[in-house]
């Protein structure tokens, strides 16, 4: 139940407020989203708030214990193995953010140890297209791994911040009125 309120709530704010980036240049807000409705646009107050979190280091926004880290496998083969695992010190909101966001958009969540012990979340290096992959080839991945702990905190962390955007009010100068 955990992960499926996650899911929206990290997604939708994610696709929502982000900005829009042309050849990984951040695009200003007051001209360009990344949403088709607009929303980093007509809340400019949320979004700027949002912005401003994404270059912070994740470690001390929402805690020390996760670890981040390479998969590698083959195609189809169901053969992912770690590679390495290094805390997450200096790697940023944005980037931890991104990588769980592309796990839950598409099933590459892993629970570690029975009871469980910790959580996996891993997104592709590299898109891949199902189409062009046979079966065996090689492919990597990137992880983010927290502890059922660390991702409680990171949830209620979560909460929290996404409760202060709530309370910054609309910014009138864009919001649409209807006619």
């Amino acid at each position: 139940m955990a992960l499926s309120v996650l899911a929206a709530a990290l997604t939708i704010p994610h696709e929502r407020l982000r900005p829009a980036y042309k050849k990984k240049i951040r695009l200003p807000l007051t001209t360009h989203c990344n949403h088709p409705e607009g929303d980093a646009i007509r809340h400019q107050s949320a979004a700027a708030k949002y912005v401003a979190m994404l270059d912070d280091d994740f470690a001390t926004v929402f805690g020390k214990g996760w670890t981040c880290g390479k998969l590698e496998g083959e195609w189809g083969r169901g053969t992912l193995r770690e590679t390495g695992e290094l805390n997450l010190a200096g790697v940023t909101v944005d980037d931890v953010l991104s990588n769980i966001r592309n796990a839950l958009a598409h099933a590459s969540i892993r629970s570690i140890g029975d009871p469980i012990e910790a959580v996996r979340f891993a997104s592709t290096v590299k898109p891949y297209h199902a189409s062009e992959m046979t079966l065996g080839d090689p492919f990597e991945m990137t992880f983010v791994k927290g502890t059922l702990s660390d991702l409680a905190r990171f949830m209620k962390r979560w909460k929290e911040f996404l409760a202060s955007l709530v309370d910054a009010p609309p910014d009138q100068s864009t919001t649409q009125t209807p006619t």
